[in-house]
């Protein structure tokens, strides 16, 4: 016999994402870039401003000019702000193609 699948309920997907923002989130700290992109990304959905700072932040450290152009068009003007400082500590351009000074 084989049992039917059951959904989790929406509050307990949305803590999901959560908790996979904030293993994002401790991915970036750790250095672990590419987890933390992979990670942001499934938590998408749940706050995407938290995400996309991450995929910035961990974009810019990795040299992924592209990743980091992406994230800073996603955010807001605080969110920029971020992206900017991380990108400008590791010498990586942003959309205008200068590095940010």
């Amino acid at each position: 016999h084989r049992r039917a699948a059951i959904a989790p309920a929406p509050g307990i997907a949305a803590a999901a994402d959560g908790d996979v923002l904030q293993r994002a989130q401790d991915a970036y700290v750790h250095g672990r870039y590419d987890d933390a992109i992979d990670l942001a990304k499934r938590g998408m959905a749940r706050a995407p401003e938290k995400a996309w700072r991450v995929i910035g932040a961990s974009s810019c450290f990795k040299q992924d000019a592209a990743g980091a152009s992406a994230a800073w068009n996603a955010l807001d003007p605080r969110g920029r702000d971020f992206i900017e400082y991380v990108c400008k500590r590791n010498e990586v351009p942003l959309p205008d193609g200068k590095p940010v000074l």
